[in-house]
């Protein structure tokens, strides 16, 4: 067991450090949309006429730019860069050129970090590994809930992980918190 726990912290020039820096394999995302098929006739105060799209395919990456590690604390700190790319073939006739009009339209794809994250590499315990120390410099967020809310403490919390990384051990009846800046920030 010690080899194991040994094998799973974040340490430079390991196979974890490694994928942890890149994911070795992306993960397939899909999207479907809703074309409204009568965009002219809404204007003259119809209802719209809506017809699913999709799947869209595309595949997300993950990559970490170190900003810096912490042998006293025991984190590293780094940007995280997620990139879509849209895969044509499991799209089939479905191309990013297709016009398309959308009562909402929300197309995001994400080339930029998403924040500077402190995470603990597991050095000292191995099963702190992954977890979020900081993101952005905070532990907190200024922005969620109300002076009188009873949820603030919950919801203005960074903690988790960032999703590629847990300590070793996790059973069935553990909860798994995940930070994410989509929803979270």
């Amino acid at each position: 067991m010690l080899k194991m726990f040994q094998s799973v912290r974040l340490q430079k020039g390991t196979v974890q450090w490694d994928r942890f820096v890149e994911t070795p394999v992306g993960v397939d995302f899909k999207v479907w949309l809703f074309n409204v098929t009568n965009p002219d006739d809404i204007i003259n105060g119809e209802k719209p006429i809506i017809k699913e799209i999709g799947p869209y395919h595309y595949i997300e990456t993950r990559k970490k730019n170190i900003l810096s590690t912490d042998d006293k604390e025991d984190t590293v700190s780094y940007e995280q860069y997620l990139t879509m790319e849209f895969n044509q073939s499991l799209s089939g006739d479905l191309t990013e050129d297709d016009e398309l009009t959308l009562l909402n339209p929300v197309m995001l794809k994400v080339r930029s970090a998403d924040g500077v994250y402190t995470v603990n590499r597991g050095q000292n315990d191995v099963l702190e590994l992954g977890h979020i120390i900081r993101w952005n410099e905070k532990q907190t967020l200024p922005n969620w809930g109300r002076v009188e809310s009873i949820n603030n403490a919950t919801c203005n919390q960074v903690r988790g992980t960032d999703s590629t990384i847990y300590a070793p051990h996790i059973t069935r009846d553990r909860s798994l918190e995940i930070f994410s800046t989509d929803i979270c920030r």
